[in-house]
């Protein structure tokens, strides 16, 4: 077992928002939709007519940057009716399950986004965003936002127009050369508070496809129809710290988180059941890792819970076989102090990893199956005792000695944003 040594330090406030009503909020969707490709063609011959996906969501508002869903992006510009976002985003590419780990079920986009508030209620979105090789695409979104104590209700309809380079790439699968295209979709997004912090969100959404698109010789449908369900976990804005002014500014309202450990040679079933010890651990890999985090929130579901949105810079050290590599992680942390003489709290982060180069231990746990994925899922389990307690030093009441699990993975092939790969990493810290 390796140490972790956390702190917490003193912390501002952020500011209100005119675009989302939560601060923060952890979630999980299912979403289910008909497949657009001709499943049956050779490139892509499946069994499959209706294919769904599973999504960890992060929603965070902060002063300066935000996540919603499977976006996040930096404030550039705001008024109390238009804002300018510098915006990234996971763009999901509809394909058959079986060709999303070699063909890219979905890749990272990045551009610009500006929202005009025509009311409190009615809104138009303009975005330009493109891929990493640049293909691009325009969206513009007029929607409706309906809101009671309980229900939230948001109908919507969008055009995207993609370019030749992007249809090419995506809907050609770039074996056909195609013109640009228009893709038309209607719908709605619903969120309903059941109790306490616990919300049901959904949408139902229909696309249909610009002939130019239909034309490939990939494409069997040029419609499409699609519904999710899912659930958020969210303190309500009147409880959340992070838009109220604070009266009291508290010494653990920021937190830094230092830790050092070595990759693990097993799966993450048998961490939890204990079945892992030190002679599974793989010492060509090291990990060096500082997380950043400012608390949002000090109750869930009525338990003295703490909340802290956080941000992480793992470095893992060249193997015999691997480049080092630097690791990239947000997420969102909680923390359940146990009242014991010595405070003793349990952790937990979920978020999401990027990573440069993928570990020799993860590299070999995926293949020759899948090919790896630098993004991710990410977990964390910690278990931290209080140093102050033991050493009987009010001083430093706010520092923190403990064990955490450094966890990467892919949900179980249920995940087209991680690779739909069956694997991933795991590291004593």
């Amino acid at each position: 077992m390796l140490a972790g040594l956390s702190y917490n330090a003193c912390a501002s406030t952020a500011i209100p928002t005119e675009r989302y009503d939560l601060d923060w909020a952890l979630g999980l969707k299912v979403r289910r939709y008909t497949l657009p490709f001709d499943t049956d063609s050779p490139a892509l011959h499946t069994q499959e007519t209706i294919h769904r996906n599973l999504s960890p969501l992060f929603y965070l508002q902060g002063k300066y940057i935000f996540l919603h869903g499977e976006e996040g992006g930096i404030h550039l510009y705001r008024t109390p009716q238009f804002n300018i976002d510098a915006v990234a985003q996971m763009q999901l590419i509809d394909l058959p399950k079986a060709h999303q780990n070699q063909k890219k079920g979905a890749t990272g986009h990045y551009g610009l986004e500006l929202d005009y508030h025509h009311s409190k209620q009615l809104y138009t979105r303009y975005a330009m965003m493109s891929d990493e090789k640049g293909h691009t695409l325009f969206k513009t979104r007029l929607g409706w936002i309906y809101h009671t104590e309980n229900w939230r209700f948001e109908p919507l309809i969008e055009t995207r127009y993609y370019t030749s380079g992007y249809t090419s790439r995506y809907f050609g699968l770039e074996q056909t050369k195609l013109k640009g295209g228009l893709i038309l979709k209607a719908g709605g997004d619903l969120r309903y508070h059941l109790f306490s912090d616990l919300y049901v969100i959904g949408h139902t959404h229909f696309s249909t496809f610009h002939h130019n698109i239909c034309r490939s010789l990939y494409i069997k449908s040029c419609i499409q129809f699609e519904y999710g369900l899912g659930f958020l976990i969210a303190s309500s804005p009147q409880k959340s710290q992070s838009t109220l002014p604070s009266t009291k500014i508290k010494p653990d309202s920021h937190q830094l988180r230092f830790s050092y450990g070595l990759g693990v040679d097993t799966n993450l079933e048998n961490l939890f059941i204990l079945k892992s010890s030190l002679k599974n651990t793989v010492p060509e890999d090291k990990i060096y890792s500082v997380f950043y985090g400012y608390k949002v929130a000090e109750e869930l579901f009525s338990a003295h819970i703490d909340v802290y949105p956080t941000a992480g810079l793992a470095y893992h050290y060249n193997s015999e076989d691997k480049r080092s590599s630097p690791e990239f992680i947000l997420g969102i942390q909680l923390y359940y102090t146990i009242p014991l003489g010595v405070r003793t709290r349990f952790g937990f982060i979920e978020g999401i990893s990027y990573i440069t180069h993928v570990t020799q231990t993860e590299y070999e746990d995926v293949m020759p199956k899948y090919k790896p994925h630098q993004f991710s899922n990410y977990l964390n389990i910690s278990l931290d005792i209080n140093l102050g307690d033991i050493l009987n030093l009010p001083q430093i009441n706010y520092v923190w000695l403990g064990y955490s699990m450094h966890h990467r993975s892919s949900v179980f092939e249920q995940a087209a944003q991680y690779g739909r790969i069956k694997g991933g990493s795991n590291f004593h810290t």
